[in-house]
């Protein structure tokens, strides 16, 4: 099966379609811990079946994988890329106001491999993104903040909240 690029920024959940054969039903992804001296976020947007509403949720937690905060909010209209970069963009900018930022450096993760991508090199993000993209990746670059992409099946909880955000 073949989908385009194009057809992915707008609506990655195509991916989901597609079977792949190193695929194994029965194996579980789970959360991993941050090392020491390190806070994991995770992050995750979300739209409604109707398109009409946006959430964005995600979850900091340290390396014992205890919940420091949690957010969930809606943001709106607008294609899912979009949730997945302001789910990105909310949750840095709560964490660079919260006390945890002067003794602990970040990693970030998201199951969007595209907004991923697009944070760590600009250069291949759609101009339609290119402002928030650019937002995000010069706090990325001035905070040191470590980018990963994480598989869905890590990111349960920060999609959760994602989804309880578009109301």
């Amino acid at each position: 099966m073949v989908i385009s690029n194009d057809s992915l920024i707008f609506d990655p959940s195509l991916a989901d379609k597609v079977n792949s054969f190193n695929t194994c039903p029965n194996s579980k992804i789970v959360w991993k811990p941050s090392p020491v001296g390190f806070l994991k976020l995770n992050v995750d947007g979300a739209v409604s079946k109707n398109g009409l509403g946006c959430g964005v949720g995600g979850i900091l937690r340290n390396n014992n994988g205890e919940c420091l905060l949690s957010f969930s909010e809606q943001i709106g209209q607008g294609p899912l890329i979009l949730a997945e970069l302001q789910a990105m963009k909310i949750g840095l900018l709560i964490f660079l106001k919260s006390r945890w930022c002067y003794n602990h450096r970040l990693i970030l993760e998201s199951d969007s491999k595209i907004a991923v991508e697009w944070v760590l090199n600009v250069t291949l993000c759609s101009s339609l993104f290119a402002c928030v993209v650019h937002e995000i990746a010069d706090l990325i670059h001035m905070n040191c903040i470590v980018v990963r992409h994480i598989a869905r099946g890590g990111n349960v909880e920060a999609d959760t909240l994602a989804k309880r955000g578009i109301g």
